[in-house]
C-alpha cells in the first residue's frame, strides 16, 4: 500500500529556492508552491543570483541547504494536478521545477513544469512509479523507475536520450548524483551504477626514434574516450616537459643519448591516461672536412679531393657540388676535378647519414685563369622619342678577366638588335661606346633598351653580360611628355607647353629637356615647335 500525503514544494520567489521536503500527493491534489511575500521575484534577485536545487537534497554532498530566498507564509504561489501520487521530491534548474509521479497503472511520469507559473512545460511517460528524484545538469534531467531502468531526458523537451535496464523486477527508487560527467545512482539489485563515457586512453607515435643532434622529431597523440576537452603533458625520460601540453609535441635534443618520451591525458573529467612510451636514440650531429681547401689549377690539370666524416649514423652517402652545382656522378667519399674552363670555383661535399641528418663540408677554393667581360652601364638621351627620329645610348663595358680580351658588345630594343661594336680592352680597363637609334622602322610603343656583351670562350659568370636601362617610348612625334590618357598617347596642349617651358633651351642649359629636343639637334627651337604643331591632335593608338 502506498502512503499518500499531500506534497509541498517550497519555492522561493524566484523559484530559486530549494524545495524542501518529499512525499506524495494524491490523485487529483496539487503540487504547490509558496512564495514569502507577494507575487513574483524576490527584490534585487536575477536568475543569474539563484542557488537552484538541481538534485535531491541540493547537491553532491546532500546538504539540504540552499542560500536562496525562503518563504516565510503559506500563501500559494501556484499549483499543478498531476495524474496520481508525486513520489520523487523535486528539483529545481534553470526555471524549470521537475518532479515523478506514478501508481503502476499509466500515470507514471516525470513531469517538468514552469517554477514560476506552474505551466506544464512537458511530461515523459515511463514504464512505472517514478519515485526517484530527478537530478539536472548540463542540460539532461537523470531519473530512476521502477520499470527497473535509469532514464536521461532533455531538459528542455523531455525528449529521450537514453535508458539503462537494470534487469526485469528490479525498481529503481534511488535519486541519481552527477559528477565530472558521470552519473552515479543506487538499485534494488544491490549494485551501484556510474554511467558517463569510457575511460581515457592515448597512444603516441612514432614509437621508435633514431636521429641526431640538430633535428626535430614532431610527436603525436591519439585520444580516445573519456570526456573532452582534453589536457595534455609531455615526459621526457619521466621529467615532465615545460609547456609541452598540446596534442603534439616536437622534440629536437641537444645531445646525443637515448631518451623515453610519453605523454598524460586528463579529460575534463580528471581522469589521467598514460601513452605508450616512444624510445629515442640520438646520435651526435655529423661532420665532415675535405681536403685541399685551396687549389690553383689551368686547364688540362686535375685535383683530388679527399673526405673525412665524423659523428651521425653510418653509413653515409655523399654528394659532391661545384660552385652551387651538383656534380652528376660524384657520390663516393672522394672526387677528382678537372676543370674545362678558366675562373674561380667552389667544391665542397654534402655527407647524408642513415637518419636524413646532412652536413656540408668546408669549401675549397680553386683558381683555374678566368675570363670575364661586363656591362657596367646603360644610358640614353631620351626617354621618348617621335617615331622616326634617333637617340643616342651610352654603353660602358669593363674587362674584369686576367688578361686583354676583344669581343663584341650589341644594342638590343626589346628583342631587335639595334647595333654592334667591336671592342678590345685590356686588363681591368672599361670604356664608353655610343650607339644611334634611328626609330625609323620601329612601331610605336615602349621598349626596354639593353646591352649584350658576347661572353668570351671558357667565361662562366655571364651573369653581368647583359644589362638594360628601363623603357623608352616611341610615339607620335610632338608627344614630348608620353602621358597615357584615356589608352591613347597624343599631341596635346601639355606637349605644347611643356615644349614652350624650354623652348631656346641647349644641351647643358638648367631647362633643357632632351624630350622636347624632337629632331635631336642639340636646341629646342623652331624646328621642334613645327613638328609639334604639325602632328597636334594626333593620338595612338
Amino acid at each position: 500500500m502506498y502512503r499518500k500525503p499531500v506534497l509541498s514544494v517550497l519555492v522561493s520567489v524566484l523559484l530559486f529556492s530549494a524545495v524542501l521536503g518529499a512525499g506524495l500527493v494524491e490523485k487529483g491534489v496539487e503540487v504547490t508552491s509558496a512564495v514569502n511575500s507577494g507575487q513574483g521575484f524576490p527584490s534585487g534577485l536575477g536568475e543569474g543570483s539563484v542557488d537552484w536545487w538541481p538534485m535531491f537534497h541540493h547537491d553532491l554532498t546532500h546538504t539540504g541547504y540552499s542560500t536562496s530566498a525562503a518563504p516565510n507564509t503559506n500563501q500559494i504561489l501556484w499549483s499543478y494536478t498531476t495524474g496520481i501520487a508525486a513520489w520523487s521530491s523535486p528539483a529545481v534548474a534553470d526555471g524549470v521545477a521537475y518532479i515523478g509521479s506514478g501508481d503502476g497503472s499509466g500515470y507514471d511520469k516525470v513531469y517538468a513544469l514552469s517554477a514560476s507559473t506552474g505551466a506544464l512545460v512537458w511530461s515523459y511517460t515511463t514504464g512505472s512509479i517514478v519515485a526517484s528524484s530527478p537530478a539536472v545538469a548540463d542540460g539532461r534531467v537523470y531519473v530512476g523507475s521502477w520499470d527497473g531502468k535509469v532514464y536521461a531526458l532533455n531538459a528542455s523537451t523531455g525528449a529521450f536520450i537514453w535508458s539503462y535496464t537494470i534487469g526485469s523486477g528490479w525498481g529503481q527508487k534511488s535519486s541519481p548524483a552527477v559528477a565530472s560527467g558521470i552519473v552515479y545512482v543506487g538499485s534494488d539489485d544491490g549494485k551501484v551504477y556510474a554511467f558517463g563515457p569510457p575511460l581515457p586512453s592515448v597512444s603516441i607515435s612514432p614509437t621508435s626514434v633514431v636521429m641526431d643532434v640538430g633535428q626535430s622529431q614532431l610527436f603525436t597523440s591519439s585520444v580516445s574516450g573519456g570526456t573532452s576537452p582534453y589536457s595534455y603533458q609531455w615526459y621526457l625520460n619521466s621529467a615532465p616537459v615545460p609547456g609541452a601540453t598540446s596534442a603534439t609535441w616536437t622534440f629536437t635534443p641537444v645531445s646525443a643519448g637515448s631518451y623515453n618520451v610519453y605523454a598524460n591525458v586528463t579529460d575534463n573529467s580528471g581522469i589521467t591516461a598514460k601513452s605508450n612510451v616512444a624510445s629515442v636514440v640520438v646520435h651526435s650531429a655529423p661532420s665532415v672536412t675535405i681536403s685541399p681547401t685551396t687549389v690553383a689549377l689551368d686547364v688540362g690539370q686535375s685535383q683530388l679531393f679527399t673526405s673525412t666524416v665524423s659523428g651521425g649514423t653510418s653509413p653515409y652517402s655523399y654528394q659532391w657540388y661545384l660552385n652551387g652545382d651538383l656534380v652528376s656522378g660524384a657520390t663516393g667519399t672522394n672526387w677528382t676535378f678537372a676543370p674545362t674552363s678558366t675562373g674561380s670555383y667552389m667544391v665542397y661535399v654534402n655527407v647524408t647519414d642513415d637518419v636524413g641528418a646532412q652536413a656540408i663540408s668546408d669549401t675549397a677554393n680553386v683558381t683555374v685563369r678566368f675570363h670575364d667581360v661586363a656591362v657596367t652601364n646603360v644610358t640614353s638621351s631620351k626617354t621618348v622619342v617621335g617615331q622616326g627620329y634617333s637617340l643616342t645610348i651610352n654603353v660602358t663595358i669593363e674587362n674584369q678577366s686576367e688578361t686583354s680580351e676583344t669581343f663584341n658588345v650589341t644594342l638590343y630594343a626589346n628583342a631587335t638588335s639595334i647595333a654592334s661594336q667591336t671592342v678590345s680592352l685590356t686588363i681591368g680597363n672599361s670604356t664608353t661606346i655610343t650607339f644611334t637609334w634611328d626609330t625609323s622602322g620601329f612601331a610605336m610603343g615602349n621598349y626596354t633598351i639593353w646591352a649584350y656583351a658576347t661572353p668570351i670562350p671558357g667565361e662562366i659568370q655571364t651573369a653581368d653580360n647583359t644589362l638594360a636601362n628601363g623603357s623608352i617610348l616611341v610615339t607620335i612625334p610632338g608627344d614630348v611628355d608620353g602621358d597615357l590618357e584615356d589608352g591613347h598617347y597624343d599631341v596635346d596642349l601639355f606637349d605644347a607647353v611643356k615644349l614652350l617651358a624650354c623652348y631656346g633651351a641647349k644641351e647643358g642649359d638648367s631647362n633643357f629637356d632632351p624630350n622636347c629636343d624632337i629632331d635631336g639637334s642639340g636646341q629646342v627651337f623652331l624646328f621642334d615647335a613645327v613638328i609639334l604643331l604639325s602632328r597636334y591632335g594626333q593620338k595612338y593608338p
